[in-house]
């Protein structure tokens, strides 16, 4: 063989040997015994209070946990306050214990060790309101709750054929046998121009094919157009007979442009829910355009003004989640900034659970509460 060859054989077959003890590994292999192991476990993130008042010294702290262990080492944690907007604005939390003297609701996350964590909330009432307590139990082991369905109407002044759904929802709630199982929420939807426009909260008519709507519980499957009286009894009657497996109580505040609502669950089921806040308004009066339905429809009652409950993740209504166990009482306070033109004397909140009903989350129950007044939980006579 040609030694210029040969040479070049050689060369090459030592290469491929190099090769091999680097893929396969050995006693040789160089490893970084500086470098640190990825951190195991999930990222959790709790609050040690849900409510604080809003005075620069009352304070929540903000609990961080890497799978079992706390986190104590603050200054490595990063914490986001998620705005309006749903932006993630990162904040400066000294020893993670949050004050303010700005009342408000707020919402946190943390990333560590790159890892993120789950949304925590919380509200910051004014120094001036004393926040209420739960009402008390009236029967601390009953678990057959009294059931309510959440009527959701899509409407709009614009709407010229709206006055039909409006006259129909008229003349079904004031049937006896059905007084007092539901609660009503008009979205007002249709038009921009209209006083009563969700601008913030269009998105909640995503399922609406035609004006005027409803859908109950925030069923899609229940969207319906006009119907006869008969034919929506039928589909009440059918939320209506889902089990309630949870229960609400709730107290409220107000004072000024603040509204709070200190709501309670108990559910006879373990398991995942959600709970939301609606703020309503009655008596506003606004045009409305008429194609000819008999009646006058220039006052409206019972518009949503604001939604507390909206996961811009998941792009759905159905609330803040939450883990219960069977009996036990999860706790959840809400509050509103009521703008000035609206009359607090006209406002009142519907407070909604969702449970899981066959593969998709939908209101189970849902209570109307006036502001300062105290609902107990109610059950099932």
């Amino acid at each position: 063989m040609n030694f210029k060859y040969s040479k070049l054989l050689a060369a090459l077959f030592v290469g491929l040997g190099i090769c091999a003890c680097s893929l396969t590994g050995g006693d040789d292999d160089i490893t970084d015994s500086d470098s640190t192991p990825e951190p195991t476990g999930e990222l959790t993130l709790a609050l040690d209070k849900t409510i604080i008042v809003a005075d620069g010294e009352s304070a929540a702290r903000l609990i961080v946990k890497l799978g079992d262990e706390e986190v104590t080492d603050y200054d490595e944690v990063s914490v986001y306050r998620v705005d309006k907007d749903e932006k993630n604005i990162p904040v400066q939390i000294p020893d993670l214990l949050f004050k303010t003297t700005t009342p408000g609701s707020y919402t946190f996350w943390v990333s560590y060790k790159s890892k993120l964590s789950n949304k925590v909330s919380l509200v910051a009432v004014s120094p001036s309101i004393d926040i209420p307590g739960l009402p008390s139990d009236p029967d601390p082991t009953n678990l057959n709750f009294r059931k309510r369905v959440l009527i959701t109407q899509f409407t709009g002044t614009g709407c010229g054929y709206c006055p039909n759904m409006i006259q129909l929802l008229r003349n079904f709630r004031q049937q006896d046998s059905y007084k007092g199982k539901t609660v009503l929420a008009a979205c007002h939807t249709y038009n921009q121009n209209d006083p009563m426009f969700l601008k913030d909260h269009s998105s909640i008519a995503k399922n609406v094919s035609g004006y005027p709507s409803v859908m109950l519980d925030l069923n899609a499957s229940t969207m319906t157009t006009t119907p006869a009286l008969s034919t929506f009894n039928k589909l009440v009657d059918k939320e209506y007979a889902v089990e309630a497996v949870a229960g609400i109580c709730a107290s409220t505040v107000a004072e000024g442009l603040q509204l709070v609502v200190n709501a309670g669950v108990k559910v006879s089921q373990k398991g995942k829910y959600y709970i939301a806040a609606w703020l309503l308004e009655d008596g506003i009066e606004a045009k409305q355009s008429n194609y000819g339905t008999l009646g006058d429809f220039s006052i409206h009652d019972n518009a949503v003004r604001d939604i507390l409950g909206y996961n811009e993740s998941r792009k759905d209504y159905a609330g803040f989640e939450f883990d219960s166990e069977a009996g036990s009482v999860f706790t959840k306070e809400f509050q509103f900034e009521l703008d000035p033109e609206w009359k607090l004397e006209n406002c009142h909140v519907a407070v909604y659970v969702c449970a899981l009903n066959g593969t998709l989350y939908t209101v189970n129950n849902v209570i109307d509460i006036r502001p300062n007044e105290s609902i107990a939980f109610e059950y099932a006579e």
